[in-house]
């Protein structure tokens, strides 16, 4: 039986992305887990809240 995959959601801006992104393809790798990336525009998203305009670097 195939094993239910995991949604990967994350975001380029985010910093802890960056630095889990090798521990958890480990873990999924590990679990035997397919994974489906599912990158997001977290600017939109904050900007959908009303969180304001953040400044890109």
């Amino acid at each position: 039986m195939a094993k239910k995959p995991i949604d990967y959601l994350y975001s380029a801006y985010s910093a802890y992305a960056y630095i889990g992104h090798g521990a958890f393809l480990k873990i999924a790798k590990e679990a035997n887990r397919p994974v489906i990336h599912r990158p997001f525009d977290l600017m939109k998203c904050l900007n959908a809240i009303g969180y304001g305009v953040v400044r890109q670097t």
